[in-house]
């Protein structure tokens, strides 16, 4: 198998935002501002400036603060109307929008609007270490977003969450490939403490796009 570096012109990237933030509160925790932008901002602007053949964000709203963060960064919008389903329901409906506009990606990367600090180096890596089917990256003692699906394994993660099955990227199987993220860079935003344990970071380490 070939087993070259993915380009990411050949990759379709997913942004599941549709989450209803409970652990957060009000505002929504995407649309919180950290260091003179919104939380969900760090992500989308990372993101488009990869080049990516295609950039899909799940929103809940049409219209709105979030969904004007995604559109202005280049993103096409679908709307999940099951949010209270969890992320699962978010993922089922990019997938979805995916089949809906006949656009068969090559490859799929899957990655987060809450981790705002996930660097652009670490998603040219994962995509230049691409492993066989499913790349992930490996932060602490875990796998997480972002991940990347190559060739096969993105049909196959578009069917299986539909199918209303487990999010495919959470099971590990044998030929996964990881590459490892340091500490912060995969934290993620859930509740306010995070906000501003990020917020104390990026004061000592301000990041760029």
């Amino acid at each position: 198998m070939d087993l070259r570096a993915i380009n990411p012109r050949d990759v379709t990237l997913i942004m599941p935002a549709s989450g209803l933030s409970r652990r957060f509160g009000e505002p929504d925790k995407l649309t919180a501002m950290l260091s003179g932008r919104a939380v969900a901002a760090y992500a989308a602007r990372r993101a488009a400036s990869l080049n990516f053949a295609r950039l899909i964000a799940v929103v809940p709203s049409i219209r709105g603060a979030l969904a004007d963060i995604f559109f202005n960064a280049g993103f096409e919008l679908t709307v999940n109307e099951h949010a209270h389903r969890g992320q699962l329901s978010s993922l089922a409906c990019a997938a979805a929008y995916i089949d809906a506009k006949n656009y068969q990606p090559a490859n799929l990367c899957i990655m987060l609007a809450d981790m705002p600090l996930i660097p652009r180096f670490h998603i040219e890596k994962l995509l230049a270490n691409a492993g066989p089917r499913v790349t992930k990256t490996r932060y602490k003692t875990h796998s997480q977003p972002p991940v990347i699906f190559r060739g096969k394994a993105a049909r196959r993660w578009i069917d299986a969450v539909q199918s209303g099955g487990k999010n495919p990227a959470a099971a590990n199987a044998e030929d996964d490939q990881y590459v490892d993220l340091a500490d912060p860079f995969g934290d993620d935003i859930d509740t306010v403490d995070d906000l501003m344990r990020i917020q104390a970071y990026l004061r000592l380490k301000p990041m760029g796009d």
